[in-house]
């Protein structure tokens, strides 16, 4: 018994990749713009300046403060103490009265008073000492905190870095590899077609090809990930940022002396 099988194979033309342009900036410059323009970089230095500023408001307290007031009252304040109004500019003890007469008037019955003042915290038993450490603390925290959010800002900059380098680096060995599967495509098909090989080899190799296609696209799609996650971690205006310099080898981790310092 004798099998025939014909298989029909359709060749599409290689996709053109091509990665799209982008500002390229080297590590130095994205840890830059990062700690220049980054949101919550920006967040934390406000939340310390804030903290200063709180710091600043309890040493305040203890400056004296001098106050002016002035008061023209027009009221029927017939038989009684004059009328003062309060504020809290300067304390006022002062104690006044109209004219006293045997039968009512209603008449308005003017008053005046012009007073300066002159405060000074001498002692509190030690609430204002003690608002003033409790701001101070605040304030050490949040430059800590800063710190921190400066260190993870650096951190995730620099991975995002790594990874369009190493995107790329990917994007690149996809290329020579479809290079290589497309030449031996070729071979393929002159044997096939001088009858040295079976056409099985050339479905093959075709194969081969679309493999490897799809392994260039997954590549780009790539690329493009890792440089929208860098302009993300630089928090910038650009959609995207690409990586200017070649792949850097893995420093040695530190001891644990050297962690714990």
């Amino acid at each position: 018994m004798l099998w025939l099988s014909v298989a029909l194979v359709l060749r599409a033309a290689p996709i053109p990749l091509e990665v799209p342009p982008a500002k390229a900036v080297s590590l130095e410059e994205a840890l830059a713009l990062a700690r220049a323009q980054h949101p919550a970089l920006e967040a934390s230095r406000q939340r310390v300046a804030a903290a200063q500023a709180e710091v600043d408001a309890v040493s305040a307290l203890w400056l004296p403060t001098a106050g002016l007031a002035a008061e023209l009252v027009g009221a029927t304040a017939n038989n009684s103490t004059a009328t003062v109004l309060s504020t809290s500019a300067v304390d006022l003890p002062r104690i006044g009265s109209t004219k006293v007469t045997a039968t009512p008037d209603f008449a308005p019955s003017a008053t005046s008073l012009v007073a300066v003042g002159l405060r000074q915290l001498v002692w509190d038993f030690g609430r204002q000492g003690a608002q003033g450490k409790v701001a101070q603390a605040q304030a050490a925290a949040e430059q800590a905190r800063s710190s921190r959010t400066a260190l993870g800002l650096d951190f995730d900059v620099t991975r995002a870095f790594q990874a369009v380098l190493a995107a790329r680096a990917v994007l690149e060995a996809s290329e020579q590899a479809y290079a290589r599967v497309v030449t031996h495509r070729d071979f393929a098909k002159v044997a096939v077609d001088a009858q040295l090989r079976p056409p099985i080899e050339f479905t093959r190799a075709e194969a081969d090809v679309s493999r490897a296609e799809l392994g260039r696209l997954r590549a780009l799609s790539a690329v493009t990930a890792a440089r929208l996650q860098l302009a993300a971690a630089v928090g910038g205006a650009d959609l995207q940022l690409d990586a200017r310099g070649a792949l850097r080898p893995p420093e040695p981790p530190p001891s644990l002396e050297q962690a714990r310092a």
